[in-house]
């Protein structure tokens, strides 16, 4: 309730709250039109973000900024990505083996022209270059 009110300031703001997978997720920004080029977007649903990330990506999505919460239980070199193999949520969720790693996340973005502006309590920060 208290995000439905924070929110109801912005009259373009459409919330769902429903559960997702990358594929709905991608239906869902179709339909409500959400345009390619948007400012930024944060995923952070602390299982499967890469997933989400890369579905983002594939759909065309080009956010000047993109924030993710990121595990920092691999840290860079080590790349580690959890797959959404099930849905809903698998048993990997709120354990280290879950999320997605920096050098991941990083190794997903630089192809598509981000840059990592920096990495503060988890989350990631990249702009677009």
């Amino acid at each position: 309730a208290d995000t439905t009110i924070f929110y109801s300031r912005w009259p373009r703001a459409r919330l769902d709250f429903s559960a997702t997978t990358p594929k709905l997720m991608n239906k869902a920004l179709r339909e409500h039109e959400v345009p390619k080029d948007l400012d930024i977007v944060k995923i952070d649903i602390d299982s499967y973000d890469c997933e989400f990330l890369e579905a983002l990506l594939e759909e065309g999505f080009r956010p000047k900024v993109i924030t993710m919460e990121l595990t920092s239980s691999f840290p860079p070199p080590l790349k580690f990505k959890a797959k959404m193999e099930s849905y809903p949520l698998n048993n990997t969720r709120y354990t280290p083996l879950q999320g997605c790693s920096l050098q991941y996340a990083y190794d997903i973005l630089r192809p598509f022209g981000y840059t990592l502006l920096q990495y503060i309590v988890e989350d990631g920060w990249f702009v677009s270059d």
